[in-house]
């Protein structure tokens, strides 16, 4: 579980925002949403949801992450990796909420408690172990190809990274990455993706190996990604997109929540 909300945050750090509450508020009046991977739809809001597996040693989960990106700058982002046999005491999806006009800050909202977190992403680009620690992430990173996906375009990349844990040995991952320029997208959604690439997947990668994949043409939106590693396989991909209007409301912190500062 703890893996796969790092995952998932990630992805949304790779937009410089964590981005949630009520699962039906975005689907309109009849819950349903579309698959038109065109984007088709009114609304100058756009929708975006992925489809998420996990396999462990002591686990097997399917779930969600949903992202409302509204035009005026608003993020929002819904997970739920819940296993779907245990419904019984099930609480509520992640929840993250955030503005282009505060980049490096996310806001986490705890329906289940009303309370919410500041979260203040850093974007100082250091990889961990980097530099003189001898715990040092090592990635290499190749082209796999190019690949449909939705009817995008999209370039297939593999990034093997290693971290060296000195006497406790080695933890290796690996990351493919199915990212697509053609997904339409919000321009500054589009501008902050591209920026802050190299800087948001620095917990699985070095900068350069992010660097790498947008020199190989992996830029845009992720429609994939697969990770890979001794103790966990995480699949998300991308299943629907829309246009839509959202209501301000979906991006704020609702009335009557006390900010949780631990």
């Amino acid at each position: 579980m703890q893996n796969l909300k790092k995952l998932s945050l990630i992805l949304l750090t790779a937009i410089s925002w964590g981005a949630c509450s009520n699962n039906n508020a975005a689907t309109g009046a009849n819950g349903s949403a579309s698959a038109d991977a065109s984007g088709a739809g009114t609304g100058a809001d756009m929708y975006y949801e992925y489809t998420t597996t996990t396999v462990a040693n002591s686990m097997n989960m399917s779930g969600y992450v949903k992202l409302y990106i509204s035009a005026d700058g608003g993020v929002r982002s819904e997970m739920d990796m819940s296993n779907g046999a245990a419904k019984a005491g099930r609480s509520g999806p992640i929840v993250f909420i955030a503005s282009k006009d505060k980049p490096n800050q996310s806001i986490s909202i705890d329906d289940d408690k009303k309370t919410y977190s500041v979260n203040i992403i850093d974007t100082s680009g250091s990889a961990t172990g980097s530099g003189d620690d001898p715990f040092k992430l090592v990635s290499t990173v190749t082209k796999v190809g190019e690949e449909k996906i939705m009817g995008f375009n999209s370039v297939h990349t593999r990034t093997i990274s290693t971290k060296h844990m000195g006497p406790l040995g080695n933890m290796t991952d690996t990351i493919d990455l199915w990212n697509s320029p053609d997904v339409p997208l919000a321009p500054f959604f589009r501008h902050y993706m591209d920026k802050n690439m190299s800087r948001s997947w620095t917990t699985l990668m070095t900068p350069a190996a992010a660097d790498q994949i947008k020199q190989m043409g992996g830029t845009g939106f992720m429609l994939k990604m697969q990770s890979g590693s001794k103790d966990a396989n995480v699949h998300m991909e991308l299943t629907k997109i829309r246009k839509d209007d959202f209501p301000k409301s979906m991006f704020e912190i609702p009335a009557g929540y006390k900010e949780d500062k631990q």
